[in-house]
């Protein structure tokens, strides 16, 4: 899931172009979802993409993979709130946000160092643009705009 970031930040617009642009039995379909923060838009996260953001995404598996509740997702429709004794939200850290930014990232540090020591070597990796953009792979895609550091800390 690393490198998610890249997915967020391409336009619902530009998901949908891509997909008119395909054969018609690989056409995949559209849903908009809300987001837990606010606001809604084309899912693209979790299961059946039920999540807009990696903020959501984020949020929601906290509380329903780890029974971990937090300012978007506070555990209240379920029956395990009742022998939950601690109060909500249990994430007082806003660890969602930082597990957010974690999966956003491009690569692990460890690829970060695997292509520093090929390419101080003058050796090259395999490049995804140098492979051929296919009916189910673009070379590049119009982003929508990122979220910046403001952006991330308007969701706390």
């Amino acid at each position: 899931m690393l490198g998610d970031g890249f997915v967020e930040a391409i336009s619902d617009f530009t998901l949908k172009q891509i997909s008119l642009g395909q054969p018609a039995g690989m056409q995949g379909q559209f849903f908009t979802v809300p987001a837990l923060e606010g606001g809604s838009g084309t899912g693209r996260f979790g299961w059946k993409d039920q999540h807009v953001s990696l903020l959501s995404f984020s949020s929601d598996a906290y509380l329903n993979k780890m029974g971990i509740s937090n300012r978007l997702a506070p555990n209240r429709d379920d029956f395990t709130h009742q022998c939950d004794t601690v109060p909500d939200p249990e994430d007082v850290n806003d660890d969602i946000a930082a597990f957010a930014r974690f999966l956003a990232v491009a690569v692990t540090a460890e690829e970060a160092r695997a292509s520093s020591r090929l390419l101080s070597a003058g050796l090259s990796t395999r490049s995804f643009a140098a492979e051929p953009a296919t009916t189910c792979r673009r070379a590049a895609a119009p982003a929508a705009p990122i979220p910046t550091a403001t952006a991330w800390a308007r969701t706390r």
